[in-house]
């Protein structure tokens, strides 16, 4: 059996962050990442990401349970929020009604290097080639990569 992805990016596309831009203008961090539970979710995305999130459980059950030979669908997040806020992010969506991905792949700790980077690295160390059927991101940059890569990318916002 084979599987394919639909990836979300979370800030911009799910999660309003709009109010924290100062802050991260500011280079002040700790009060950027602290606000993060004030992030009202993007009416649209969220809507969108949960079905989608919804469907590909309903289907991925239902192939296993029939064992039937079909691709299984799933729902990943690839974000650029640090690994320390896990739990913070996972409260918030839990708290938002958005539902829980197969997958949340965040950066590391402490590594700075631009989101563009950081995103194509985890598409390249973490999924197959053509297992990554389509992407939601916000960012121009972001989404020219994804394109540039080869994945159908559709540009939130």
């Amino acid at each position: 059996m084979h599987s394919y992805v639909i990836v979300w990016d979370l800030d911009g596309c799910i999660a309003d962050w709009a109010h924290r831009v100062p802050l991260l203008e500011a280079k002040d961090y700790d009060a950027f990442y602290a606000a993060m539970s004030k992030d009202e979710p993007i009416a649209a995305g969220a809507v969108i990401y949960n079905l989608l999130a919804t469907q590909s459980m309903v289907l991925g059950h239902a192939i296993q349970e029939a064992k039937l030979e079909a691709d299984i669908p799933f729902v990943d997040i690839i974000t650029c929020r640090p690994e320390h806020v896990r739990h913070k992010t996972e409260k918030w969506m839990e708290d938002n009604g958005i539902i829980a991905p197969r997958s949340m792949h965040m950066r590391a700790n402490n590594d700075n290097r631009p989101h563009v980077e950081i995103k194509m690295e985890i598409y390249r160390k973490r999924y197959r080639e053509g297992e990554v059927l389509a992407v939601f991101d916000d960012s121009p940059e972001i989404v020219e990569a994804w394109r540039k890569a080869g994945v159908a990318c559709y540009q939130v916002g």
